[in-house]
């Protein structure tokens, strides 16, 4: 089940196809859109969260740890900055969940090309818990 998310920063003149690529990947993660997000990757994909013991590896073992995110909720997502070259990508910013909680992130991504139609094959994401500003 989706929901809704303010979603700003990082305006493109739309003639980037993955910048505009990742920066929907994201917002279908930001949205719980694990529908989208499993259409996205190759059937291999490999998910190394840094600070995790374990890495994700399959696209069954990538959707149960989709399953497992739905209890957090994101209410804002705030890119820095999306880059891509050729078939590697990131993307990072800011997350503001519903509870308040803030986590600065960057995602660093494998494509399985360089082509406008190529698929995810790895992610290595870092989320690091912010400071609140009631501190």
């Amino acid at each position: 089940m989706t929901h809704t998310v303010d979603v700003t920063g990082v305006e493109d003149c739309g003639n980037a196809p993955k910048k505009l690529w990742l920066k929907a990947f994201n917002e279908a993660f930001a949205t719980g859109d694990a529908a989208y997000i499993l259409d996205q990757v190759t059937d291999d994909v490999i998910w190394r969260i840094i600070g995790e013991t374990n890495v994700i590896q399959g696209k069954a073992a990538f959707a149960e740890e989709l399953k497992s995110m739905t209890e957090y909720k994101v209410s804002g997502l705030h890119f820095d900055q999306i880059i891509t070259h050729g078939s590697t990508g990131s993307a990072n910013g800011t997350i503001l969940m519903q509870s308040g909680r803030q986590y600065g992130f960057c995602d660093v991504y494998l494509f399985t090309s360089a082509g406008k139609k190529a698929r995810l094959k790895e992610i290595t994401s870092y989320l690091i818990p912010l400071p609140s500003s009631s501190s």
